[in-house]
């Protein structure tokens, strides 16, 4: 047994003395050594830099966006304010609209009239030219009303009958009037 604690003694001394060999023989020398690490630590500062960089363009990246987007909230309110200014506007323009068409109503009914006192009027004589721009502002008033009372004016028969009719006339020109200057005073105040 004596000679196998030998041999055994001597593989294990043998095993440690290549471990070591082997280990001397890779091992990296000191300078190498230092070399890598002093470029690891390089590497290592750079990718830092590269990180810092990088961090700082994100944030300024955020900044710009959440500046887009302030102006873009600041552009949809102002958008907003602008819709409600024109469909304000729009209503004012139907307001006016209406008034207008009014209004016109009211002069083609005072041109009827006058019309009607040229043809009518104190000292003045009834002819054809006279009585067609009574109808010719009639075809354009187109009021089926105005037109029949118009008609009794033209066919009375008596003094008294022609009166009346020439009366009623009038006062529908008159009342027609009115009506259509009190709706435009309404429209032009409610707008």
């Amino acid at each position: 047994m004596d000679e196998r604690i030998k041999i055994a003694a001597a593989v294990i001394v043998l095993s440690l003395v290549g471990a070591f060999a082997v280990s001397f023989l890779t091992s990296v020398p000191k300078e190498k050594y230092d070399e890598l690490a002093k470029n690891c630590a390089q590497d290592k500062a750079d990718a830092g830099q590269l990180l810092d960089a990088e961090k700082a363009a994100s944030r300024f990246a955020a900044e710009e966006l959440r500046g887009c987007e302030d102006e873009k909230k600041g552009a949809e309110s102002l958008i907003e304010a602008k819709n409600a200014e024109i469909a304000s506007l729009r209503v004012d323009s139907d307001a006016l609209a209406l008034a207008r068409e009014k209004s016109d109503l009211h002069e083609q009914q005072k041109l009827l009239l006058e019309y009607y006192l040229d043809a009518f009027g104190l000292d003045k004589v009834l002819n054809n030219p006279r009585l067609q721009k009574i109808e010719g502002q009639l075809a354009v008033i187109g009021d089926a009303g105005l037109t029949g009372l118009w008609l009794e004016v033209k066919g009375c028969q008596t003094l008294l009958g022609c009166l009346n009719a020439k009366d009623k006339f009038t006062g529908a020109i008159n009342t027609r009037m009115s009506l259509y200057a009190n709706e435009t005073v309404e429209i032009v105040k409610q707008g």
